[in-house]
Order: C-alpha cells, then sequence, then structure tokens
C-alpha cells in the first residue's frame, strides 16, 4: 500500500470513533495499528475475540462491506 497503515485502517478507524460504532474504551479504538490488528484477526479467525467487536458477526453489523 502506497501509504502503508496510513490508509484504510485510518480512515476505517476514524469512522469508528465519529460513528461512535464501538465503546470509547474498547482496545481496537487506540490507534490505527490496533483498529487494524484487532479488526483483522476477528475477520480471519472468525472466531470470539477478548476484544471489541469481539466476533465477526458483529464487525459485520457495525462496519458492513460497502
Amino acid at each position: 500500500m502506497p501509504d502503508g497503515h496510513e490508509n484504510k485502517p485510518k480512515s476505517f478507524l476514524g469512522q469508528a470513533k465519529s460513528e461512535e460504532l464501538f465503546a470509547k474504551e474498547a482496545y481496537a479504538l487506540k490507534n490505527q495499528l490496533e483498529f487494524f490488528a484487532v479488526t483483522a484477526s476477528v475477520f480471519l479467525a472468525s472466531k470470539d475475540s477478548g476484544h471489541e467487536p469481539y466476533t465477526p458477526a458483529t464487525l459485520e453489523e457495525k462496519m458492513p462491506d460497502d
């Protein structure tokens, strides 16, 4: 990616924060790297996670693929 982790993960993080998709204290909202790591692990592992969004179904509900 031309701008590395400054691309889509950062814009998705901004969307998640501005639309209050997750609790304000959610670990995924810490920074763009953690947002990418948490959401990618939930998506790729397809199982419950210890961090919000917890499950792929919740991730899909809150951040559908537009």
